[in-house]
């Protein structure tokens, strides 16, 4: 059984959700128990994403003085 968040929002429409790093992983590894083929892209969307939120953390964190 699906659980549609709102029945208003459209299928590519874009939401924004913050996670713990433990929590993505949790969800990480329940999507990698569906069929890779309904899974993959949105697997490596999330990675993408929070690969390029790491990495500017870690650089705000090795320059703070640039980012604020």
């Amino acid at each position: 059984r699906r659980h549609p968040v709102n029945a208003t929002v459209t299928p590519m429409q874009n939401i924004k959700l913050e996670l713990s790093l433990d929590d993505c992983n949790l969800v990480l590894e329940a999507l990698g128990q569906q069929p890779y083929v309904r899974v993959y892209a949105l697997i490596a969307r999330l990675q993408e994403q929070a690969r390029r939120q790491v990495a500017a953390r870690e650089q705000a964190q090795q320059d703070p003085e640039a980012h604020g």
